[in-house]
């Protein structure tokens, strides 16, 4: 048993050892941490935090290029609520759709932004924060033109549904 236990203590140093990043141009032992690396943000208290501060918000007004509760688009919308848990995901949703790692959006969880199209057939026209996702469906939340920041079910959605594109994950 001994042995196991020491072993698998073995393995999770080895494996947390891993993923630091070694710069080979500068002196050995010396640990650079490239441009593009991204920490690892989140948790379940993290997209907790996301669902409290979006819900807050249903009800409020659509505004075009609006960010703040007196209006919201989109983008404007998610990038307020992402920006309340100290995490930029920038303002457009063409930037937004960029950022994390993409999913399906059948896995995605609460936190994660799913993406859609309007009149262009892969062309992101709109953007919505996941609360949840179950046997029932997906339930976003999202700013919209015709009534303001509000719930919607896509999986049952007549009118979300085919506009559907991708999923993404900001929060691990």
């Amino acid at each position: 048993m001994r042995k196991l236990l020491t072993f698998l203590l073995f393995l999770a140093f080895f494996h947390a050892c891993s993923t630091i990043y070694v710069d080979k141009q500068q002196t050995p032992n010396v640990v650079a941490i490239p441009e593009d690396y991204q920490p690892k943000i989140g948790n379940k208290k993290v997209r907790t935090q996301l669902q409290a501060e979006a819900e807050k918000l249903i009800g409020s007004k659509y505004k075009y290029g609006g960010t703040t509760p007196k209006g919201f688009d989109c983008s404007g919308f998610t990038g307020y609520i992402y920006d309340k848990a100290k995490i930029d995901i920038s303002r457009s949703s063409q930037t937004q759709a960029k950022k994390g790692i993409k999913i399906k959006v059948k896995d995605a969880q609460k936190g994660d932004l799913v993406f859609f199209t309007g009149t262009g057939k892969n062309k992101i026209s709109h953007v919505a924060m996941v609360l949840s996702n179950d046997k029932k469906g997906i339930v976003v939340v999202h700013s919209t033109t015709s009534k303001g920041v509000r719930k919607d079910n896509i999986t049952h959605s007549a009118y979300w549904k085919p506009k559907i594109l991708f999923a993404r994950r900001i929060v691990d």
